[in-house]
């Protein structure tokens, strides 16, 4: 995070909070910049909010494909199985 961007959370910070951000803050951020490999380093998701969300969403449309793909698959195992047409037998 640049010098500009942490005077511009500091201002919205002002008008939100009516305090200043924690030095932690600034710190962190001078810290993450003097170490350029830190960012290859870490998960997207750690990074950015937005692969957060696209990454949360496509687990959860795998996981509903996989529970249709059972449910369709189950649903046909079981017709086949309960119809059998042409097989009767003589008492």
């Amino acid at each position: 995070m640049g010098a500009n961007q942490l005077v511009v959370l500091n201002v919205y910070d002002m008008i939100l909070c009516g305090k200043e951000i924690p030095r932690w803050i600034n710190r962190l951020a001078y810290f993450s910049s003097c170490i350029p490999f830190l960012q290859s380093c870490l998960p997207k998701e750690w990074l950015t909010p937005a692969a957060l969300q696209s990454s949360v969403s496509q687990e959860l449309q795998d996981e509903l494909e996989e529970a249709e793909d059972a449910a369709a698959s189950a649903s046909v195992a079981s017709t086949a199985a309960g119809s059998r047409p042409g097989r009767h037998t003589k008492l």
